[in-house]
């Protein structure tokens, strides 16, 4: 379990769940003492740990890294190693107490107890190893201020890194079983000028969300467009081709006017009221009726039975930027939905 091997983890360790072998096995255990739970404290209590040793069974890295990030906001330490002794010699550190530490992240599935003070990584832990995994960690409490991510680096990069781990297995404006790109965009598409833009994408980012979105439709007509601002902008490391960059402040007169879609993905849930009816009249005035389409990519939490991870960001932002979440700004519009829990697109569209 050298750091090398560590280095070489794979991303798509992010979305496989922890110990999927031993779920079944954990659901006829935990079927077995249900009635425990209208038991004494002691029976309750078994029933407690068989149902959260299920949980952890079937639970992602991604998940938990967000469960921790988002709903608990508590971090873990980066290097696993296998032997207590081993780690506290390196560090310096007080061999007892980190022995108690260590037992206690291996109580709560994190690491894999293979004996007395040896210690294995869980498929969680691995994953923290990735920096889209990883780098949310010692930046999530300064994600309120933007101003100071960019100006202290490398959070600003750290933040992106958050992003991408944050939207992996998310359903992408690509899914066929989420948007229907082809009938509400592609169909019906102007190609009468070579000018004509098929996606604006505001406040992109990285453009994670374009390239994907160019890679699921590699014959996709007309421009796609990335607009944010231009520090964000000198960031990228590299997009597919014909993907263009554009700086781009979306709070100032939309430059790219009449065209097919304008995409915002996790953008009005930054901002207060106000801010957000600003940034979606903006927005309206490039509209051309009955023909452009806006596209808010967010969290839309039903009334009853939300998923905690929207209702975590859904605290976060009000807490940090008094966001209540996106406005329509006098559009009318369709929502559309994957699953509960899992960002929606709310599909808007200019009728005057």
């Amino acid at each position: 379990m050298g750091s090398q091997a560590i280095n070489q983890v794979d991303l798509s360790v992010a979305l496989v769940p922890t110990d999927l072998k031993a779920a079944p096995g954990l659901l006829v255990d935990l079927n077995s003492v249900a009635d425990a739970i209208f038991k004494p404290a002691r029976q309750r209590h078994e029933a407690l740990a068989k149902a959260k040793a299920l949980v952890r069974s079937l639970e992602t890295p991604r998940e938990t890294m967000i469960q921790q990030l988002w709903a608990q906001d508590y971090g873990r330490p980066r290097r696993r190693p296998e032997k207590v002794s081993g780690l506290a010699a390196e560090m310096g550190f007080e061999e007892e107490l980190l022995r108690r530490i260590m037992r206690h992240v291996a109580s709560m599935g994190y690491l894999k107890e293979c004996g007395p003070d040896l210690y294995a990584l869980a498929n969680f832990t691995k994953s923290l190893s990735h920096p889209y995994m990883g780098n949310g960690y010692p930046i999530v409490q300064f994600a309120c201020n933007t101003t100071f991510l960019k100006a202290n680096p490398p959070h600003g990069v750290h933040f992106n890194d958050h992003m991408v781990g944050y939207l992996q297995g998310r359903p992408g404006l690509g899914n066929p079983n989420f948007y229907p790109v082809q009938q509400r965009l592609i169909d019906g598409f102007d190609a009468s000028s070579k000018d004509a833009a098929m996606f604006v994408h505001i406040a992109g980012g990285v453009g994670h969300y374009t390239d994907a979105f160019r890679a699921a439709f590699p014959d996709v007509p007309g421009r796609l467009v990335l607009q944010d601002l231009p520090l964000v902008i000198s960031q990228i490391r590299e997009l597919r081709p014909r993907i263009e960059r554009m700086g781009h402040d979306f709070l100032e007169e939309q430059p790219i006017k009449g065209e097919r879609a304008y995409y915002m993905h996790f953008v009005l849930h930054d901002w207060p009221d106000e801010t957000c009816i600003r940034i979606v009249n903006r927005l309206k005035a490039a509209m051309r009726p009955g023909y452009s389409r806006l596209l808010v990519h967010e969290h839309v939490i039903p009334e009853t039975g939300a998923d905690s991870e929207a209702t975590a960001l859904n605290l976060i932002m009000t807490t940090c930027f008094s966001s209540k979440g996106p406005h329509g700004g006098g559009l009318i519009a369709k929502i559309w939905t994957a699953i509960n829990g899992v960002e929606s697109i709310v599909e808007c569209e200019r009728v005057d």
